[in-house]
C-alpha cells in the first residue's frame, strides 16, 4: 500500500487531542502496510541491541523490525553484527531463542554453518552441489548498522541516513 493510494477521506475520524490514537488505527491493514513502508522498511534506524547486551562473543539476541526477524550477535572479532535470522539456503530461522550464546550458527532445516561474522563455514553435501557453487555467495545477509555510545542500530532501507544526521 502506498500512501498516496490510502483514502484517508475514508477513515474515521482522528480525535480532537492529538496524543489520543484511536483503536482502528492499530487494526488497520492498509494503515499497518503503510507503517511497514514508510517506518520499518523507510530509511530510518531503528535502536535493537546495547553493548551489555551481549558481552561476551557468541552472544546474541533475536528482534524483529517490523515483519523482518533479525539476529543480533557479537562475533569473535567483538564487533556486533545484525543479521537476517534466515539460513541463505531455505530462509529458515536460525535462532529461536530470545538471547543464547553459540561458537556457530546452525541452520536446524539442512545444518549449514555459519560462523558468528556470518560466513558460510560448512553444508552438508557440499561435494554434491554444481561445480559453481561458492560459498560466500550464501553469507548472511546483513541490514545496514550502526553504533552509537553502545546502542546498536538497523535500517532495512538500502541508502538510509547516517545515523548521526539522522538522530540530528
Amino acid at each position: 500500500m502506498k500512501l498516496r493510494d490510502l483514502d484517508f477521506a475514508a477513515l474515521p475520524r482522528w480525535p480532537a487531542a492529538f496524543n489520543q490514537v484511536p483503536k482502528w488505527a492499530f487494526e488497520d491493514p492498509d494503515v499497518f502496510d503503510l507503517e511497514l513502508e514508510r517506518v520499518f522498511r523507510g530509511p530510518l534506524w531503528h535502536p535493537v541491541a546495547h553493548d551489555a547486551e551481549l558481552p561476551k562473543p557468541g552472544d546474541y539476541k533475536t528482534v524483529t523490525v517490523g515483519r523482518t526477524p533479525l539476529l543480533v550477535i557479537r562475533g569473535d572479532d567483538g564487533q556486533v553484527r545484525a543479521f537476517h535470522n534466515a539460513c541463505t539456503h531455505r530462509s529458515t530461522k536460525l535462532a529461536m531463542a530470545f538471547r543464547g550464546h553459540t561458537g556457530d550458527i546452525e541452520c536446524p532445516y539442512h545444518r549449514w554453518v555459519f560462523d558468528t561474522r556470518g560466513r558460510l563455514r560448512a553444508c552438508p553435501g557440499e561435494a554434491e552441489y554444481p561445480p559453481d557453487f561458492k560459498r560466500a555467495d550464501y553469507d548472511l545477509a546483513q541490514p545496514r548498522t550502526a553504533q552509537y555510545l553502545g546502542l546498536q542500530f538497523v535500517s532495512l532501507h538500502p541508502d538510509p541516513p547516517p545515523l548521526l544526521d539522522w538522530m540530528g
